[in-house]
């Protein structure tokens, strides 16, 4: 986000990549700790769905909470996902 091209972008284009780019770690977190569940753990983050995004985000923080190896997971994918970011940015 350091490029000129980005620099270049008003803060409406800017902000709404952001989000984009956060929106996209949030997802791969999340599609993380859901590879790692069982099916019974996911029916509990169905079963949370209706009752309000704090509640899902509760729920989701206690099973993430006891995966084993769910943060070096997470870990590995961020560090490949910077890889994949900066292979973006050397081709620019």
């Amino acid at each position: 986000m350091a490029k000129p091209g980005y620099r270049k972008l008003d803060q409406e284009e800017q902000k709404k990549i952001q989000e984009q780019i956060s929106d996209h770690f949030r997802e791969m977190v999340l599609d993380t700790l859901i590879s790692r569940l069982n099916e019974e753990q996911r029916q509990e983050i169905s079963g949370s769905l209706e009752q309000g995004s704090e509640v899902v985000e509760a729920k989701i923080t206690e099973l993430a909470s006891g995966v084993p190896g769910f943060l070096e997971d997470v870990e590995e994918r961020l560090r490949n996902e910077a890889e994949l970011f900066k292979s973006l940015d050397d081709s620019s």
